[in-house]
């Protein structure tokens, strides 16, 4: 819109990142402890089933997409459980009435059309090739990134202390991170999985009393 209305006062600074990126870096890391996955439904609903396949393919995890209420997510850890024990790793999807398995084509065409990949930093796993998106060409007049010069790595580099990496890996749980509760709370967050309000951190925090 911004292009055919030929603005020139407006940019936007891109913080689109995709998930099967720092999923796979995840699974290959030597120190990972991770069982299984619970797949992102808002993300899964433009993407589908298939950008997980490899995980239960190559590295043999169960996993599901699930919605955010209480029974999407006990349906989609039922559903983990039962890949485990019946030993068949898959990506079953438990969020049906918003997840279809092709995701949303149309919504992936118009991302191919005026997005590309880039490398990006992720918190806690470092630099990920391809995992980021960017605007193309034509789009770059409204490209923050580039019209201001602005240095997004340098703001990506992990803070001293922060284990949010740890616990992605699910090598720690969040209380074992020497800042959770003291330095690094809700109200005062210091890594990004407090920061997020989809991180470990906060979740564990909001939540621990009713665990």
């Amino acid at each position: 819109a911004a292009a055919s209305e030929g603005l020139t006062n407006y940019s936007v600074l891109s913080a689109l990142w995709i998930i099967p990126p720092p999923l796979r870096a995840i699974c290959q890391a030597d120190d990972t402890r991770i069982q299984g996955f619970l797949y992102p439904g808002h993300v899964s609903a433009i993407i589908g089933l298939e950008p997980y396949r490899f995980i239960a393919e190559e590295h043999g995890l169960p996993g599901a997409v699930t919605g955010f209420e209480p029974v999407d997510i006990l349906l989609s850890v039922s559903s983990i459980c039962d890949q485990k024990l019946a030993g068949k790793p898959d990506v079953t999807n438990t969020y049906t009435r918003v997840v279809r398995p092709d995701g949303n084509p149309r919504a992936r065409r118009l991302m191919d059309e005026h997005l590309e990949l880039k490398d990006a930093r992720w918190r806690g796993l470092g630099r990920i090739p391809a995992s980021g998106l960017r605007f193309r060409e034509h789009l770059a007049p409204f490209d923050a990134e580039k019209r201001f010069d602005l240095n997004v790595d340098r703001e990506g580099e992990d803070l001293p202390g922060c284990r949010c990496g740890d616990v992605l890996k699910g090598k720690i749980t969040p209380p074992e991170c020497p800042l959770y509760g003291e330095t690094c709370r809700p109200d005062a967050p210091y890594g990004p999985c407090m920061v997020s309000f989809e991180g470990a951190c906060l979740a564990y925090y909001k939540y621990k009393t009713r665990i």
